[in-house]
């Protein structure tokens, strides 16, 4: 990465949301969908110049193969958000969680046990999701109708409950990347309410 755009990125101190989820994350979708409404925010697959200079909130589907220490480190709100682990990467993975800064949050499938684990390389705050009931925001009361193409489902986030609708949802792996988008919401400050209204319109894209 080149002098100008770290010094840039520093100078404007973007909030960062980088996701580790499957290539064109479900996650990604529906973060973009959550925040859009509000926030100047772009999904990007590589952090440059234009992009930086564009915008508030930039939301990066990584591949870790690029050293992103310097951008958490810099951000004024670094995210690492995993939902799903990419092949061979969870040195890289851990060692970014590890490098966040106290203004930072790490978010977690709590339901996988290898993501729940890079939790405790750290003392960072930390923001778990999932269907089991340990979880920080829960997903429960799973309804998938398969012929129509949508579900529904209760989320519990500090004794908060909401219900969720979405069309073309539908496994149990969908839903836990859109309840790490929707752990990313919170953490800029969007109340359950907010997002559940925004993902009303949500639509996967295929």
């Amino acid at each position: 990465m080149d002098f100008l755009t770290k010094f840039i990125f520093h100078l404007k101190k973007p909030k960062l949301i980088i996701v580790a989820d499957k290539p064109n994350s479900l996650t990604i979708e529906a973060l973009s969908q959550i925040l859009k409404p509000d926030l100047k925010c772009e999904v990007i697959k590589k952090l440059n110049l234009i992009n930086i200079l564009k915008n508030q909130v930039l939301i990066l589907n990584s591949d870790f193969k690029e050293n992103l220490v310097f951008f958490i480190k810099h951000s004024k709100k670094p995210i690492l958000a995993i939902t799903q682990l990419p092949n061979d990467r969870l040195e890289q993975i851990t060692k970014l969680a590890e490098n966040l800064p106290s203004r930072g949050c790490l978010i977690l499938n709590f339901d996988n046990e290898a993501i729940r684990g890079v939790g405790n390389k750290t003392s960072i705050f930390t923001l778990t999701f999932g269907f089991q009931k340990m979880a920080d925001l829960r997903a429960s009361d799973l309804s998938i109708d398969q012929k129509e193409r949508i579900c529904n489902f209760k989320i519990d986030y500090e004794g908060n409950i909401i219900p969720i609708w979405l069309k073309n949802v539908c496994s149990e792996q969908e839903v836990l990347s859109i309840l790490a988008a929707i752990s990313c919401g919170i953490q800029l400050d969007l109340n359950l309410v907010e997002i559940s209204q925004a993902l009303k319109d949500f639509k996967q894209d295929y």
